[in-house]
């Protein structure tokens, strides 16, 4: 499901969970999983889920490893799946609905000038959260 995700928005063909994997590796894609049992407690759902991608090229270098990595990672919470790392930066957002991620200068006015550019734009905000890179 993480592989149909990755690539979905950027294939010209309609990707499923069945042809995911094979559209991945004719892409040049190389998928790696890790699965590592926690508990052993067929209780104890899925809770924690990290993705990494190699050879990245972005704008948001500063969510980009030295090696070009990008590290993504969720959680489940009320039962609802949240994206809480970027990278370094720490978040807390649901994945419900649209999602509007941008980078800023930690500096005072910052938040109110980002509001006030969606705002012009007649998009309603309804929960925002800002992160920080973690130490």
């Amino acid at each position: 499901m993480i592989t149909k995700g990755l690539i979905e928005p950027f294939s010209s063909v309609f990707i499923n969970l069945v042809n995911a994997d094979f559209t991945a590796k004719q892409r040049g894609l190389r998928i790696t999983e890790e699965h590592i049992l926690l508990d052993g407690s067929p209780e104890n759902p899925l809770e924690l889920i990290q993705v990494q991608i190699a050879n990245v090229e972005s704008k948001s270098a500063t969510a980009i490893s030295d090696s070009g990595e990008i590290k993504v990672e969720g959680r489940v919470k009320d039962r609802k799946p949240h994206l809480t790392m970027i990278g370094s930066f720490g978040v807390d957002a649901s994945m419900e609905g649209n999602l509007i991620l941008c980078r800023q200068v930690d500096q005072p006015g910052m938040i109110g000038s980002v509001g006030n550019i969606l705002g012009e734009e007649n998009v309603n905000v309804s929960f925002m959260s800002v992160g920080r890179i973690t130490p």
